[in-house]
């Protein structure tokens, strides 16, 4: 596989991640001051409340999803997100050499780490995706030639789990956010 190949796949990899962080800061800066209004003590929630509760209806019966709903389901979401970024920081940080050094023969890392060596830690961020990619399709890899089919049953099972469960799970709450986002911004 040629290196323009890899280059590819690797801005394939790194678009949606660049996406999924503007859009974080996005949907941070839009519903900031929102979730700060429902967490404060300003009397919003318990003027809601109270506005429920003499209407006879309790916030639990009333199906509709309001304010407080919304900022539960984003922190909810959120708040693992986060949390998994600055694992993944860590994973990146530490485990992409020792992850590279195990697939030494296959033509893309030599590729990866010439082309992503001098981008700090975005190229490391890029390395990472693309070497849990194909470790996450190896047939698929071993079929196109980029990577040595003996190297990939030789990969230590315990670093491809903790590669494969940190970026899936990251993928999936990145998703689940932009999904609920879209969701909200459609209904309002």
């Amino acid at each position: 596989m040629s290196s323009v190949s890899l280059g590819l796949l690797g801005f394939f990899i790194g678009m949606p991640l660049i996406i999924i962080l503007v859009w974080l800061i996005y949907m941070v800066h839009a519903y900031t001051e929102k979730v700060e209004a429902l967490l404060s003590n300003s009397g919003f929630v318990k003027a809601n409340f109270k506005a429920f509760d003499q209407a006879g209806l309790s916030l639990w019966k009333n199906r509709a999803m309001n304010d407080v709903h919304i900022g539960l389901i984003f922190l909810i979401i959120l708040s693992p997100l986060l949390l998994l970024m600055v694992w993944l920081i860590y994973v990146v940080q530490v485990h992409t050499e020792k992850a590279e050094a195990f697939l030494c023969n296959s033509h893309f890392v030599s590729v990866n780490k010439a082309a992503f060596s001098n981008m700090g830690i975005f190229g490391k961020f890029m390395r990472s995706g693309v070497l849990t990619m194909v470790l996450i399709m190896p047939g698929i890899s071993v079929r196109r030639g980029i990577v040595n089919a003996a190297e990939v049953e030789r990969f230590p099972k315990a670093l491809k789990r903790m590669l494969v469960i940190s970026w899936g799970g990251f993928w999936l709450l990145s998703i689940a956010f932009i999904v609920f986002g879209v969701f909200v911004k459609c209904v309002k």
